[in-house]
């Protein structure tokens, strides 16, 4: 229900700005989990998340690509967030990623590795 009313919300901020990328990619992030794959990537499409310089887009579909099981899709996007300066230490602890916690490359990506 949380995501249910979160991607109702946010399809009111689309009426008012279809483009905002922003938007599009949380409701990605929603959309994957709930399970609506199609809307996800529907999301994601719009988005444009692999030539977005929004770290929070990058990172929001990297969260999305996660819940659908899409772990290289999510490393590539988490990288690009990581590269344009979102916090490795919130990736970290971020429940949404924790599919990829346990890889090498998000270790690697986050200063974790050992």
């Amino acid at each position: 229900p949380m995501y249910d009313n979160a991607l109702k919300l946010a399809e009111k901020r689309l009426q008012i700005n279809p483009a905002d990328t922003d938007t599009l990619a949380q409701m990605a992030h929603y959309a994957a989990s709930v399970g609506d794959k199609v809307a996800a990537m529907d999301y994601i499409t719009r988005a444009s998340p692999e030539t977005s310089e929004d770290m929070i887009v990058r990172y929001s579909v990297a969260t999305a690509f996660c819940a659908m099981g899409r772990w290289e899709q999510a490393l590539d996007l988490l990288e690009g967030a990581l590269e344009l300066g979102y916090p490795s230490h919130m990736a970290v602890a971020d429940a949404n990623l924790g599919e990829l916690q346990e890889m090498p490359r998000f270790q690697a990506l986050t200063g974790q590795s050992q």
